[in-house]
């Protein structure tokens, strides 16, 4: 009997809807934004260590000064989008009301 419990409680084989929350895509917008600062910060640095030596301590400012723009950007794009988003909705709505 507890065997016909465990194949009746499977679990769920998409997990696509989880994406589709607002938190989901907030984070999903916030990692891309950190990870394309990441990149050029990292590239940032270790050209600057060429002259001035000390790769690491460069890589690592400059790493996370471009972390925190990305952060700051992605925060701002989404924002953006979402407000547009939402405008629209309330936009196309009220004109299928009439």
């Amino acid at each position: 009997m507890a065997a016909n419990d465990r194949r009746t409680s499977q679990a769920p084989r998409d997990y696509s809807a989880s994406s589709r929350t607002g938190a989901d895509q907030e984070y999903t917008y916030l990692a891309v934004g950190m990870v394309a600062g990441a990149i050029p910060g990292i590239v940032i640095g270790l050209l600057l260590a060429i002259p001035l030596g000390h790769a690491a301590m460069w890589v690592s400012v400059a790493g996370g000064v471009g972390i925190l723009l990305g952060l700051v950007i992605a925060a701002v794009v989404y924002r953006r989008r979402q407000r547009h988003a939402v405008t629209g909705d309330q936009s196309s709505g009220s004109f299928s009301n009439r």
